[in-house]
């Protein structure tokens, strides 16, 4: 089962990543002014699982492991996951990206993101599907890479990220591309919840009949 959810997660992905090549025209990411995340995350009680970006591979969390709390937690662990919001790692030749919607209960009540993230909101001028397909897309991850900068490990700051040319969509071109590629989006915050689900009893049965 959890392969079959894997396989529908690629081929949703091999969609959406498409979903922009014949759009020609160009412009600067920050045309559209986007909404970028702010550090900062609220006050919680007991634990939460922090994902770094070593504990996600493309598209989704692998790693689930790691429990902090709120006066414990790593200096990085200050990035707050909330519906309608799309990530990519910032560090060059790392494709991580997580587009969090209503349907990514687990996530967004009960994980805390690196800084080594980099999130933008939805808005009037950027559907969550557009930010998404264009984050994973090749020609962006390339112009991603070739915009870092850094002495040692190097990353996109958020001034060559906003500069970074994007296919360019009217007003009416958005959101024509919401309505088609929304469900799309969703069905992947559904698969994911479902793996997690899954992981789960996995994890317990091989507890229940391997462990001694």
């Amino acid at each position: 089962m959890i392969e079959n959810l894997a396989r529908k997660r690629v081929a949703i992905n091999s969609i959406l990543s498409k979903s922009l090549y014949d759009k020609n025209k160009t412009v600067p990411l920050l045309f559209y002014h986007p909404n970028l995340v702010k550090p900062g995350i609220g006050r919680f009680q007991n634990f939460k699982t922090y994902l770094d970006t070593s504990c996600v591979e493309t598209t989704d969390p692998i790693d689930y492991s790691f429990q902090i709390s709120y006066d414990g937690r790593p200096s990085r662990a200050n990035m707050q996951p909330s519906e309608n919001t799309v990530w990519t790692a910032r560090m060059k030749s790392s494709f991580k990206v997580l587009g969090i919607t209503t349907n990514d209960k687990i996530i967004i009540k009960k994980c805390v993101l690196s800084t080594g993230f980099l999130g933008i909101s939805e808005s009037s001028c950027l559907c969550s599907p557009f930010i998404y397909s264009l984050f994973i897309s090749k020609p962006f991850r390339i112009l991603k890479d070739l915009n870092s900068t850094g002495a040692t490990m190097e990353s996109i700051n958020n001034k060559d990220f906003l500069e970074i040319k994007v296919p360019f969509l009217s007003s009416t071109e958005m959101e024509d591309y919401r309505i088609k590629y929304m469900p799309l989006l969703l069905e992947l915050s559904s698969l994911r919840e479902e793996e997690i689900r899954l992981a789960k009893i996995k994890e317990s049965l091989l507890a229940k009949y391997f462990n001694h």
